[in-house]
């Protein structure tokens, strides 16, 4: 018994982590806000030169484009 109680102790010691405190849980969180805020900006920014390019090639083509926002009427 005298071997197996500090081993327990050992055991049971390493079992328990300590949880990530409110700074470290609130780093990552914005980490990974941040990543997909920059992941979504890239995305709008390739969207809006592909809608420019096709803009330019309509009106190049002699057609006009679009209206950038159009709102249906009712």
């Amino acid at each position: 018994m005298g071997r197996v109680l500090p081993a327990l102790l050992l055991l049971l010691l390493a079992a328990c982590q300590q949880e990530p405190s409110f700074d470290e849980r609130y780093a990552a969180a914005q980490k990974k806000v941040g990543t997909t805020a920059a992941k979504l900006e890239t995305e709008m920014v390739k969207a809006d030169s592909a809608a420019a390019a096709d803009r330019k090639a309509l009106e190049a083509a002699g057609r006009t484009a679009p209206p950038a926002a159009a709102t249906p009427t009712t």
